[in-house]
């Protein structure tokens, strides 16, 4: 619900802080009848992009009025005609006029630019017949606008005290502080470096209850390296390509983006259980190959989650939580390729074509898999609560004449796991739960204080269980248990 409610903002900072930057104004700045040709040019191809954009996406950017630009002793002052944003739903963003100052780079076609935003920002929903308004306290923001780029390759915005509004349900979203930093270099026709985004201090409160949702912190880094942006553009513009995937994986470069937040805290009714947590992490790296494959990393990790205990079971969700998933030689764009004919045979008329269309994407998966040599592993993942540890290493992967078409294992220590198990047995919707437990716990051996169980999948599709075959090795611990007794 409330990440509905502000797509639009967020859309509209996106629009325009892609647009917009702010200077450092150069001494004996060369302003000239010239210079301000050039300005114009680039302003308006940069808005053109933006109404294209708009379209795209099932919107429209209207503008009312024309871009007009004053040369002083060191920079050019433009203004922004008046904008209107219309969304495929008719919704509509109205903005107010946009200043800007620009100064050219020396020896450059770069520019040096700044903004400021019209405050309040009026949104109109067509759906509710809402009204709602962006108004912003303060904001400095500043960056270079880089030709070779055609767009900004360093940039620092500051944004203080920004309300996003809701007038007809007095829904209220508060950022104490938005940072915008990104500089990025050229190297060989490649562009490589770093952009962060900081929030602090947000909240959400709606008509009846203030702090609904609100988080201290949240930081966001994008690091990339030898992409090429004009080559990513043009495709982008040629997106019916059948082959789209393909080419995006032959010209992006090595990216990571890392997402912190911390002192999370929910308070309302519909998430009774659930208080907040201490921190969350989230965090993703993209690798491409030569040969069209991607090697993905995967990071997701958080600390003290907070409950209400309500029930046994809920004592034993895990206080903590982290894991690494990497996927490698991921073949992208043959999985698309299946993706679009699975989706291509539902449209079939005939229910028998449809049904061996559907079969043929289905098997002609793993054989995709196997012959990229396609490989999943998950490491570092631990659970815990103040009673008891959880931890699992694993992998998988597709193997040629493998029983199951794939191998693989999982190295798994529990320390406490009998007291997990108390405690769900008291819990009848546990009754699964515990059963799958007590499994473990029965296959597994107990030293150092936890049980260990590792499971081997092998080409031939046996299990082993600590290096003795599953079956053999439950039936001995069964066959001892009756013994005990």
């Amino acid at each position: 619900m409330m990440t509905s409610k502000f797509l639009l903002p967020v859309f509209l900072f996106s629009l325009l802080i892609s647009t917009l930057a702010h200077p450092a104004f150069a001494k004996n700045a060369l302003i000239n009848d010239a210079g301000a040709k050039r300005l114009m040019d680039v302003l308006q191809k940069t808005m053109a992009e933006r109404k294209k954009a708009a379209t795209d996406i099932g919107g429209e950017l209207v503008t009312s009025g024309k871009i007009t630009i004053e040369q002083s002793d060191t920079y050019y002052a433009a203004t922004l005609p008046e904008m209107i944003i219309k969304a495929a739903n008719n919704d509509e963003i109205k903005i107010g006029l946009v200043a800007i100052n620009a100064t050219p780079v020396k020896d450059s076609e770069d520019w040096k630019m700044s903004v400021a935003l019209p405050t309040p920002i009026v949104i109109k929903n067509a759906t509710d017949n809402s009204t709602k308004r962006i108004d912003i306290g303060s904001q400095k923001s500043g960056g270079v606008w880089a030709k070779s780029m055609d767009g900004f390759s360093t940039f620092i915005g500051e944004y203080k005290n920004v309300v996003l509004t809701n007038e007809t349900t007095n829904d209220v979203f508060n950022i104490g502080s938005l940072s915008l930093n990104s500089d990025f270099a050229e190297k060989e026709n490649k562009w490589g470096g770093k952009s962060a985004v900081t929030l602090q201090n947000v909240s959400f409160d709606n008509a009846t209850q203030k702090n609904v949702f609100s988080f201290e912190n949240l930081k966001m880094l994008v690091t990339m390296r030898d992409y090429d942006f004009k080559s990513f553009k043009q495709i982008i513009q040629n997106s019916t390509s059948p082959d789209l995937v393909n080419n995006l994986i032959n010209i992006q470069g090595n990216m990571s983006s890392d997402i912190v937040i911390d002192k999370i805290k929910i308070n309302t009714p519909k998430m009774a259980e659930l208080k907040g947590f201490d921190s969350l992490k989230l965090g993703f790296s993209s690798t491409p190959s030569n040969d069209g494959k991607l090697d993905q990393k995967t990071h997701i990790s958080y600390i003290g989650l907070d409950l209400n205990n309500a029930s046994p079971s809920d004592e034993v969700i895990p206080r903590n939580f982290q894991t690494k998933i990497d996927l490698e030689n991921l073949p992208l764009q043959e999985i698309i390729d299946l993706g679009t004919q699975f989706t291509a045979s539902g449209a079939a008329e005939n229910k028998a074509v449809k049904q061996l269309a559907v079969m043929q994407a289905m098997l002609s998966l793993p054989q995709t898999l196997m012959k990229a040599s396609t490989a999943l592993k998950l490491s570092d993942t631990l659970l815990s609560t103040s009673e008891y540890t959880f931890s699992l290493d694993g992998d998988a992967m597709a193997a040629a004449g493998a029983e199951t078409g794939f191998v693989g294992s999982a190295d798994m220590k529990v320390q406490g796991l009998t007291k997990v198990i108390e405690k769900l047995e008291k819990e009848p919707d546990s009754a699964a739960l515990v059963k799958q437990l007590k499994l473990f716990k029965k296959l597994s051996d107990y030293k150092d204080g936890r049980h260990e169980l590792k499971l081997v999948l092998k080409p031939s599709g046996k299990i082993m269980a600590n290096n003795d075959e599953y079956k053999q090795r439950l039936m001995q611990k069964e066959r001892k248990e009756r013994n005990k007794n």
